[in-house]
C-alpha cells in the first residue's frame, strides 16, 4: 500500500506556488491605470503581505 499523503515540503511547496501565482498577478496589475489611490494602495499592500508569506514559507523549508 502506498501513502500518498502530501509531506510538509510538498505542502510548503504548493503554497509557494500559490502565494507567488497571486504575487505576480497583482504585480501586473500595478501596471495598469487605477480609479483612485485608494483601490492602488490596496494592491500595494497585498503584494508586501504576500511577500512576506512567501518568504516565511522559505524560511520554513530551509528549517526543515
Amino acid at each position: 500500500m502506498t501513502d500518498n499523503t502530501p509531506t510538509i515540503n510538498d505542502q510548503l511547496r504548493k503554497a509557494y506556488e500559490l502565494a507567488t501565482k497571486e504575487f505576480w498577478f497583482i504585480h501586473n496589475a500595478l501596471n495598469n491605470e487605477y480609479d483612485n489611490s485608494d483601490d492602488q494602495q490596496k494592491d500595494i499592500a497585498e503584494l508586501a503581505r504576500l511577500g512576506n508569506i512567501m518568504i516565511r514559507i522559505l524560511e520554513a523549508r530551509k528549517a526543515l
